[in-house]
């Protein structure tokens, strides 16, 4: 059964949460307490959600997300 209430923006906030538990993990990082590295991270993810729709891979990545570290990952 499907939840007609459900949207893009709650699948965008899902990526965010694992993507930034993943940035914590491997970068040492919480950037969720930084404003713009949180636009970017929405922003990246909100790219992944669309590519995602029509792949089955695609590779996470933002440039300078804070403190001039780039995170990569997939």
């Amino acid at each position: 059964m499907s939840d007609p209430f459900l949207g893009g923006r709650d699948f965008d906030g899902l990526l965010v949460q694992h993507f930034d538990e993943y940035i914590k993990t491997k970068y040492k990082m919480n950037v969720l307490t930084n404003e713009k590295a949180t636009l970017k991270l929405w922003k990246e993810c909100e790219r992944v959600k669309r590519i995602l729709s029509a792949n089955s891979k695609v590779i996470f990545n933002v440039e300078y997300i804070m403190n001039d570290t780039d995170v990569k990952g997939d």
